[in-house]
């Protein structure tokens, strides 16, 4: 499964080098991520870790895209996962490229369940007519653990 996410993401990002149009999305726009990323865990350990993600968006208007991301730390995949709901605001562009901000609420699921939350920045570098490579720094919070990661996806719009 690692080999295949991380194949998908090395494809994206030579299709991102010799395609680009215009940054524009239209409302009704569905969305599909597979993030791959690393980050620094604040726990007991204080250990850096790497991060995986599967996100389906949906834009209700050229600015604003509701998220449902699923995300987890490579080393506790499968033991513990969370589930956000992700609202995005996206800033208008006229490049390829469109900066967003946002915010996550959700549950991480586990030993047990406790509340997530957290926020994201990020860009979206569209490649062609219908796929981007997103680029994300977010930060989360759940079972009294803070984590910050970089995330790079490939995502397709449809």
């Amino acid at each position: 499964m690692k080999r295949v996410i991380l194949g998908l993401l090395t494809i994206g990002l030579l299709f991102g080098f010799i395609s680009v149009t215009s940054a524009e999305e239209k409302q009704n726009n569905t969305t599909f991520c597979i993030s791959l990323g690393y980050g620094y865990l604040f726990n007991e350990t204080n250990e850096w870790d790497g991060s995986v993600g599967i996100t389906f968006g949906y834009f209700f208007t050229e600015q604003f895209q509701m998220e449902l991301g699923v995300l987890g730390n490579w080393n506790t995949l499968g033991d513990k996962m969370k589930v956000l709901v992700r609202p995005n605001f996206y800033s208008t562009s006229e490049g390829s490229v469109m900066p967003y901000f946002g915010v996550s609420l959700g549950a991480e699921f586990g030993d047990g369940t406790s509340f997530a939350y957290g926020a994201q920045i990020g860009a979206k570098q569209l490649l062609s007519g219908n796929a981007f490579i997103n680029y994300e720094l977010n930060y989360l919070r759940a079972d009294e653990q803070n984590s910050i990661s970089f995330m790079i996806g490939l995502g397709f719009r449809f």
